[in-house]
């Protein structure tokens, strides 16, 4: 893993109780979608929450109170 992804798995693992057998019959990019390219809000709603999802966007695109909901935000 690099740094990025690496952190991405630590976070989805931990919100997952450590459940090392769901993390392995699952795509990385499933379980942390890059929501970039095009991820639906429906898409996103589906996701258990709190979601764990990744973006390079800047954070003035996220809704308002995006920040203070957050659990962790990388910026």
């Amino acid at each position: 893993f690099k740094g990025t992804t690496y952190v991405e798995e630590m976070v989805w693992i931990i919100r997952n109780n450590f459940d090392y057998e769901k993390a392995t019959k699952m795509s990385h990019l499933l379980r942390v979608p890059y929501i970039d390219f095009g991820i639906s809000n429906n898409e996103l709603d589906d996701l258990n929450s709190p979601r764990v999802f990744k973006s390079h966007m800047l954070p003035k695109f996220f809704p308002e109170n995006f920040q203070y909901k957050s659990k962790v935000f990388l910026a």
